[in-house]
């Protein structure tokens, strides 16, 4: 999605938010999409603001679903900010709602391994992505596993792992590409893998050949490499 996508999502979203005001209908499912929309084009004062609305909102109407997503986003948007401590309290409570009322936590439990990976809690981290690949696995969810992929690769990387790493970092960038989706991956990170990784990892040549091994493997391949490293 462009910006201009983002401008008529917007313009939409405050449409109906004008016309269910008018009704004097509360609007939490709305502010939380808005505060999507402010999250992705980099509006992050008023994402925050949109999805401490949304909290609100639901909490009012008790509707734990979306309790649970509010808290979900205002952590990433934390998690974003620095604010690993913050991103945790809101993580752990989103994570009791989930499982209350019985909803897949597999996103949650990826962004909480991107909290772990970030403070330097590599271990805790690891298990976090892998807990939540195994459930993806189980519930036949490939959405979601470029994510986790894109995660393990930057913490084998902070582990000292740089093929390794750079190899899933090239699956998890093949298969978004393939499922159509906006590329995450930033690319000063990347610059990172030829120095962060030991002996031949090193050099540019071993970078591009782990990278192109990643970029040929099919989602199939990419988590059993993953399993075939942490088994």
């Amino acid at each position: 999605m462009d910006m201009g996508d983002y401008a008529e999502a917007r313009r939409r979203l405050e449409a109906s938010l004008a016309l269910r005001e008018q009704l004097g209908l509360a609007s939490p499912i709305t502010w939380l999409h808005l505060g999507n929309v402010a999250m992705e084009t980099g509006e992050l004062a008023e994402a925050r603001r949109w999805y401490e609305q949304a909290k609100a909102g639901f909490q009012a109407a008790n509707e734990r679903h979306g309790l649970a997503s509010s808290l979900k986003n205002l952590g990433s948007l934390m998690l974003l900010s620095g604010d690993f401590a913050g991103a945790q309290a809101v993580y752990e409570q989103s994570l009791r709602y989930k499982l209350e009322i019985g909803g897949d936590i597999d996103g949650l439990l990826k962004n909480l391994g991107d909290l772990c990976r970030q403070r330097g809690e590599l271990q805790a981290a690891q298990t976090y992505f892998l807990r939540a690949l195994g459930g993806l696995l189980e519930r036949g969810s490939s959405l979601l596993i470029p994510d986790v992929l894109e995660g393990l690769g930057r913490l084998f990387i902070d582990l000292g792992q740089g093929n390794r790493g750079v190899v899933l970092l090239g699956a998890a960038t093949a298969l978004e590409e393939r499922l159509g989706r906006r590329i995450s991956l930033d690319i000063p990170h990347l610059e990172q893998c030829r120095i962060w990784g030991s002996g031949a990892d090193c050099r540019d040549a071993a970078f591009e050949a782990a990278w192109t091994t990643g970029r040929t493997m099919t989602l199939e391949q990419a988590v059993a490499y993953v399993q075939g490293d942490t088994n």
